[in-house]
């Protein structure tokens, strides 16, 4: 078991490209992250991307290559790949002038929190999906931002070590908001049925401080600012930020983050979670996570279901090695800030409440190389 759980922790803290494919001694290397599961709810709400009836249609492919054709140059890409999507995710230039400088130039990986660069990478996490609370449709977290930054790491010859990134430029938010159904939307959008938006900041400049200690812990602070269009004519400060920790000995693995997002003077939101995944022995994992989301606007009184979201969650996973698990979970969700009926519109959301409790079993695989 030992000789599992160390594979599973060096997956874990390794670059992609570590488990890549290395082609003319590391000057070409191909990564791929995949993924397909079948989810379900109850109570005719959709949630996500599950659906009452059942979603068998949820496989996707993540392409990583990342080329050296010197030693300090680095140019990487993600494609990916979905039954209704093909896309790049990002591709950037890297320059790397030390170990503790390295310049970043391009559509690059967003660093925040403890995942945001490992969102498709499914077999560094216990559970199938990242926290909605914090990595879902919530305003928070991007695939990428569109600019430039600056990363590095420094360690001594202790086991404390702290690694760094600032990035200036914009990105690209995905937000579902149901609480829109309490507002007085234009006429055309009362009727219009509820789907995810993408929602652009500008001019953002943001940064990740990590610091590694000898106690098997990792705590990150992240945080970003910029600024949105609210409308045709008004643009707003958005401000988001945060605190991650993360804790792994033996087979023993705790998470938890807590962030915040604010549109100034529109909205603010909360999300957080804690998750813990115990390993059975070398193939089995026990998994659970507590989550919740809360968005206040103070132009609606008080706080209904349609700004809430509560999730407790179990999940049993099956590993038949570091880079292919099966996984199965259980979900319990109060509130309707991510769930709402299908093919519905944010009229009927009003006119015919969706239910405030509901539950869900998801069953995939993930695998990477």
């Amino acid at each position: 078991m030992r000789r599992f759980v160390l594979l599973a922790a060096a997956s874990l803290l390794a670059p992609a490209v570590a488990r890549a494919v290395d082609i003319n001694d590391g000057q070409l290397a191909i990564h791929g992250d995949g993924a397909w599961s079948f989810q379900r709810t109850s109570n005719g709400n959709g949630y996500l991307d599950a659906t009452p009836d059942g979603n068998y249609d949820l496989a996707s492919f993540n392409l990583v290559v990342a080329a050296r054709p010197e030693p300090r140059l680095t140019i990487t890409a993600d494609l990916a790949f979905d039954p209704h999507h093909v896309g790049l995710e990002w591709m950037f230039v890297e320059w790397r002038v030390s170990d503790q400088l390295r310049l970043r130039a391009g559509r690059v990986k967003q660093p925040i929190g403890s995942s945001g660069e490992l969102i498709f990478a499914g077999t560094t996490r216990p559970f199938y999906q990242l926290p909605v609370s914090v990595y879902g449709p919530a305003n928070i977290v991007a695939n990428s931002y569109l600019g430039v930054g600056l990363t590095g790491q420094r360690s001594g010859d202790t086991a404390w070590g702290i690694e760094y990134d600032l990035y200036f430029g914009a990105l690209k938010l995905n937000e579902l908001e149901t609480y829109r159904a309490l507002e007085v939307p234009p006429e055309a959008s009362v009727t219009a049925p509820i789907t995810v938006d993408r929602q652009l900041v500008r001019e953002i400049l943001g940064g990740r401080l990590s610091l590694t200690t000898p106690f098997d812990l990792t705590l990150r602070v992240s945080g970003y600012g910029g600024r949105m269009d609210k409308d045709e004519t008004s643009k707003v400060t958005f401000l988001v930020g945060g605190l991650s920790a993360e804790y792994q000995a033996g087979p023993l693995r705790l998470g938890s983050e807590l962030f915040v997002s604010a549109e100034v003077h529109y909205e603010h939101s909360v999300g957080a979670h804690l998750t813990a995944a115990w390993w059975l022995d070398d193939h089995w994992q026990l998994a659970g996570r507590l989550e919740g989301f809360q968005t206040w606007v103070p132009r609606i009184d008080g706080v209904t279901p349609l700004q809430r979201h509560r999730e407790g969650a179990l999940a049993l996973n099956y590993w038949f090695s570091p880079g292919l698990v099966v996984k199965a979970s259980v979900h319990q969700v109060s509130g309707n800030r991510f769930v709402y009926p299908a093919h519905t519109s944010y009229q009927d959301l009003v006119t015919s409440p969706p239910a405030r409790r509901t539950s869900m079993v998801l069953v995939g695989t993930q695998f990477a190389f």
